[in-house]
C-alpha cells in the first residue's frame, strides 16, 4: 500500500481521500495535485506526540514548506501546533500572508540570500540555519552591518529568539 489515503472504489476507480480520482479529473482537469488534509493532520499530531512523549516537549516537529508551501498548509500545520522549515524568502512571504507564527518558523537552505536572511531577522524567525562557515561568513556578515544590530541583540534575547545555528560541514563533524 503506498499511503492509506490511497484507494479503490467500487467502480474500480482509485481514490484518494475517499475522493473518486476520475471524478477529481473530470472536474479539474489535468494534471491536478490532491492533498488529504485529515492524512496530513494526522502525521502533524503524530510527529508532534512523539515528541512530547520521548523529548518532554523539547523539540517542534517541523513541516518543510519546499514539499508544499501554499496559505492553506500554514493554517493546518499551525493548528496542529507545528513548526515549518522554510527555504526561501515566497515562502516565508507567503506564511507571514496568514500570520503564521515565525517563532515557529526556520529558514533553512544552503543559498540563502541577503534580502532572505534580512526578511528573516525582521520578522523575528526562531531559527536560522547556516549551513556551512562559508555561508556564516559571507552572507551573515554581509546584512549583519546594514541592521539595527542592537535590535538584533535584543531578538537573540527576547521572547521572540533569533538564533544562527551553525551545522558543521560535510567532513568537519568531530
Amino acid at each position: 500500500m503506498i499511503s492509506e489515503s490511497v484507494g479503490i472504489n467500487a467502480k474500480g476507480n482509485m481514490t484518494f481521500g475517499n475522493a473518486d480520482c476520475v471524478e477529481l479529473a473530470k472536474q479539474y482537469g489535468t494534471p491536478l495535485y490532491v492533498f488529504d488534509e485529515v492524512h496530513i493532520r494526522k502525521n502533524c499530531r503524530e510527529f508532534k506526540a512523539s515528541i512530547d512523549e520521548f523529548y518532554g516537549g523539547n523539540g517542534m516537529a517541523m513541516f518543510a514548506s519546499k514539499a508544499f508551501s501554499c496559505k492553506e498548509i500554514y493554517r493546518i500545520i499551525n493548528k496542529c501546533g507545528i513548526g515549518a522549515d522554510s527555504v526561501s524568502l515566497g515562502e516565508m512571504f507567503t506564511a507571514k500572508s496568514v500570520k503564521f507564527p515565525f517563532n515557529k518558523l526556520v529558514l533553512h537552505g544552503n543559498n540563502k540570500t541577503y534580502e532572505e536572511l534580512l526578511f528573516a531577522v525582521k520578522n523575528n524567525v526562531g531559527f536560522i540555519v547556516i549551513d556551512s562557515y562559508i555561508e556564516a561568513g559571507e552572507n551573515t556578515q554581509s546584512f549583519a552591518y546594514d541592521i539595527d544590530v542592537t535590535n538584533l541583540k535584543s531578538n537573540l534575547k527576547g521572547d521572540q529568539l533569533v538564533t544562527v545555528v551553525v551545522a558543521a560541514p560535510t567532513g568537519l563533524a568531530s
